[in-house]
């Protein structure tokens, strides 16, 4: 063999290990991503699609995304932070657009899974931390969002911890959404205001009863009978 003929040989054996090496590593990124997913933890962007089983979770953004269970129908129950969402096909809850891809439903929990598509979004209107609006002649500031879905905001000045839409300071406040991430500054909520709050008022009615004293008169020709009966005994006790 010439020495030609061997540093070919030798070239050739240097691309069949760098293509042996490329594919094992490869292959070392696949396994990891597979044992993330088998273990129920995983970072994740947004964006994508996850296939999840039955008490399986992603993090998203510092968000804990759990499947909870999905029945035969595609009705699939989630948590995210601990607050419990049910979907079906679409739904926007805590800052996530979250679409059903597919799912399987199996007699057995262990053979139940959900394919998601999820991506944060944010609604037009949507206030971030430190912004403010005015509704009925007052401030309304978000101070801070938790990753529980406790909202800190102050209302006309006075500060509130909410989690749910009421009443507060005279302003009826709806929590139509929340986000919570990592970075304070991207996380939003979104506030409507029902402008008047109706009062009702039960007001009783008192209907007075009127007693009416009638005084017995007997018909005119037996008041005329009468007369002369009492005329007569008068007579008798005059004589």
């Amino acid at each position: 063999m010439t020495e030609t003929q061997i540093m070919g040989s030798d070239i050739v054996k240097k691309y069949i290990i760098f293509g042996l090496l490329a594919i094992f590593l490869v292959l070392g990124v696949f396994y990891i991503k597979a044992s993330q997913s088998k273990t129920g933890k995983a970072s994740a962007v947004d964006g994508n699609d996850y296939t999840l089983g039955i008490g399986e979770s992603v993090i998203i953004n510092g968000n804990n995304i759990q499947l909870q269970d999905v029945d035969s129908q595609g009705n699939v129950k989630l948590y995210i932070n601990s607050i419990r969402y049910t979907v079906k096909d679409y739904g926007e809850f805590a800052g996530f657009a979250i679409s059903i891809v597919d799912y399987n439903y199996d007699d057995s929990k262990v053979g139940r899974k959900v394919t998601f598509h999820i991506s944060p979004y944010k609604p037009d209107g949507a206030l971030m931390i430190g912004g403010s609006t005015v509704t009925k002649g007052k401030t309304i500031i978000i101070d801070d969002v938790s990753s529980s879905g406790i909202i800190k905001i102050q209302v006309g000045g006075k500060a509130y911890e909410i989690s749910e839409s009421g009443v507060y300071d005279g302003v009826d406040i709806i929590l139509d959404d929340f986000y919570y991430t990592y970075n304070q500054e991207e996380r939003w909520v979104k506030l409507s205001f029902r402008e008047d709050i109706i009062t009702t008022t039960t007001t009783e009615k008192v209907e007075i009863q009127k007693t009416t004293t009638t005084s017995f008169k007997p018909p005119e020709q037996d008041y005329n009978f009468f007369q002369i009966i009492l005329n007569w005994v008068s007579g008798l006790f005059s004589r």
